[in-house]
């Protein structure tokens, strides 16, 4: 009995059809409905894996996708989602082929695609009454909450549709709730189902139609643990980052609920995939994308995996380079002081092992001391929206003006896009502020559902001259500031 390695991944997928393109994986490959092994994957009480071969009718068994969203609130979270997902095509295109059915489950947007066929298909089965539930029960294996350490993201909502760059073909199937994928599953002859999607601790295990209310109405069950990704946390001073906690999930999973499996070892097993094609990034911890970059304050730990892949050397630079194998060799977490885009790739053998993957990481700036004489006592002599008149000490909609969770009890509430001109008297040496995107909108349900939309730039000008500029702002982010 071995361990297997490390698992934590996320996908998502966009209402298209592709051809499968790429390398062939072998001539020996099964054919469709042929008998396959499958080695599932389960610890006994001491935490010790036992793994044991089946051989299945892949026509029986169908492949649950759960809650790939395009839109996560924990930046980090949101990254590693995208990251799966050339894994998760590659994976899903091979099941099909093996006759397996994709069933995709985006638990609070599925109705979103009402009108497609994958969405319509699903609509049309027979609805038959749930059994009694087994009564199968799991201990929640804990985490949930911000996986980017101190940035700690504030929840919002905003998801509304599936990744876009997952891959979902005519035949798959977009089901929403149990009794619809139960009748599904009756109506096409499946007995079991492998869930792959996020997060592990919450979504795939609790959601309706989530691993345990579907193994309570008597379907066989297991979690594909290279294609799952669970709500955890990153503590780089303690050494604990999401794919530990990830691989602590599995185990844990292994052990109370149900088995796992390695898809993609599972397709290789059956001469559907190619040990060298490379479909993993390397992980980057915290993660920020160029749209939404990673705040901090002083200084940031980094921490780079490849837990799919161990084994291989990772490089990378900080200037914004292409890394090579000349660039320097991760060996642990390395800490940042400055705003910095890592980019990282894995080498095996001196060759790419794994896609390159860049972090963007931006630092804020010093906060600034209080002004004598604040804008909110001032008169504009200028603005561009008089029908949206600016509010003095509080926010467009006359709350307190709060930005990350921080009140300030003196500024200028506004509504982007928008500008205010002050006439600039003698004696004025400087010009300080801290600006941000309202909290407000995260109090209100309608707010929450749009947050991840809105982008501001707040620019300083002095005589028609920028003297100051932040970087692309959006809902929850801490407060940029100026000192000019």
């Amino acid at each position: 009995m071995t361990e297997h390695s490390k698992t934590a991944l996320l996908a998502g997928f966009f209402l298209l059809t592709f051809t499968f393109s790429g390398q062939q994986a072998s001539a020996q490959s099964s054919s469709p409905g042929d008998s396959v092994i499958v080695e599932y994957s389960t610890r006994d009480s001491n935490n010790q894996v036992i793994v044991r071969q089946e051989k299945v009718d892949p026509r029986t068994v169908g492949i649950v996708v759960i809650d790939m969203w395009n839109w996560h609130w924990c930046k980090t979270a949101a990254a590693r989602v995208g990251c799966m997902v050339p894994r998760m095509n590659k994976c899903l295109e091979g099941a099909r082929k093996m006759g397996m059915q994709v069933f995709l489950c985006p638990t609070d947007v599925a109705n979103n695609y009402v009108g497609t066929p994958q969405r319509e298909q699903a609509l049309a089965v027979n609805k038959l009454p749930l059994p009694p539930s087994l009564n199968i029960l799991c201990p929640h294996p804990g985490g949930g909450g911000c996986m980017c350490g101190e940035d700690h993201c504030i929840t919002t909502f905003g998801w509304n549709r599936m990744a876009d760059s997952l891959r979902v073909l005519p035949e798959d199937l977009i089901s929403s709730g149990p009794q619809e994928l139960y009748s599904l599953c009756k109506a096409r002859g499946i007995t079991q189902l492998w869930y792959m999607g996020v997060h592990t601790n919450n979504c795939v295990l609790g959601k309706p139609e989530g691993m345990r209310n579907m193994m309570n109405y008597g379907l066989h069950c297991a979690l594909v643990r290279d294609l799952q990704d669970p709500e955890t946390f990153y503590d780089p001073v303690k050494g604990v980052t999401p794919d530990d906690n990830n691989a602590r999930i599995v185990a844990h999973f292994e052990k109370y609920l149900a088995p796992s499996i390695n898809l993609g070892d599972f397709l290789a097993l059956n001469g559907w995939w190619d040990k060298d094609w490379i479909v993993d990034p390397v992980r980057i911890t915290p993660w920020g994308k160029p749209e939404r970059p990673h705040q901090f304050r002083d200084r940031q730990i980094v921490t780079l995996t490849t837990p799919l892949n161990p084994g291989v050397e990772i490089h990378y630079t900080l200037d914004g380079s292409e890394p090579t194998l000349l660039s320097p060799l991760y060996a642990r977490p390395f800490t940042i002081d400055a705003t910095t885009k890592v980019r990282a790739i894995a080498f095996r053998n001196g060759r790419p092992s794994n896609l390159e993957s860049t972090g963007y990481f931006t630092k804020l700036p010093e906060a600034p001391g209080l002004p004598e004489v604040y804008l909110s006592t001032l008169t504009w002599i200028d603005l561009n929206r008089p029908s949206r008149i600016p509010v003095a000490d509080r926010s467009i909609m006359k709350t307190k003006l709060r930005i990350h969770g921080e009140t300030f009890t003196r500024g200028m509430g506004t509504q982007a896009p928008s500008f205010l001109t002050y006439a600039i008297e003698p004696g004025y040496a400087f010009f300080v502020a801290r600006c941000g995107v309202d909290d407000y909108l995260n109090d209100i349900n309608t707010g929450r559902e749009v947050t991840r939309f809105p982008t501001v730039v707040f620019k300083v000008f002095i005589d028609g001259n920028l003297a100051g500029e932040s970087p692309v702002m959006r809902s929850s982010q801490w407060a940029w500031s100026f000192h000019i």
